[in-house]
């Protein structure tokens, strides 16, 4: 869970289909929906990371298709 001093606030919108899933997590877990939002994203936290890594290599590389090959 994040500490309330160092969080940084966003403000996001969601589409009718992906507000309704965390609105039933929030009713379903008894939480509000932005500490359901908060743990989701902490648990992607690795993965996102890892994209936005993939993206810094792309962006830095002079050879664009030499780092997206597999």
């Amino acid at each position: 869970m994040p500490n309330q001093t160092n969080s940084k606030r966003i403000s996001i919108s969601l589409n009718p289909d992906l507000y309704a899933v965390i609105s039933d997590l929030d009713d379903l877990r008894n939480k509000r929906m932005s500490m359901v939002v908060v743990e989701l994203m902490e648990e992607m936290h690795p993965f996102l990371s890892q994209v936005s890594n993939g993206f810094k290599e792309v962006n830095e590389s002079n050879n664009k298709n030499e780092v997206l090959k597999p």
